[in-house]
């Protein structure tokens, strides 16, 4: 499972590679040691069949501003948006 991580790790570094065609992300796939069936949901960028055959789960995270805070600035704003 590292190949696996290291390579979605890469394809987050790398912006040509995030922004790949199929065939693309299939060729920088060639020489790794990650299981076909893995391979095939990098490819058709299927997040569901990734996490079912590495056995994760989504993960959802909220942040909330403090309505009460005098000290808010519009850039504060913009971030909890």
């Amino acid at each position: 499972m590292s190949n696996v991580i290291a390579f979605i790790e890469r394809m987050g570094r790398d912006a040509q590679l995030r922004h790949a065609s199929q065939g693309e992300v299939q060729l920088a796939l060639v020489n790794t040691q990650i299981d076909p069936a893995v391979q095939a949901a990098i490819i058709a960028n299927d997040q569901e069949k990734l996490e079912a055959l590495l056995g994760g789960n989504t993960v959802s995270c909220m942040f909330f501003c403090d309505d009460n805070d005098e000290r808010e600035s519009e850039t504060d704003l913009e971030q909890c948006a």
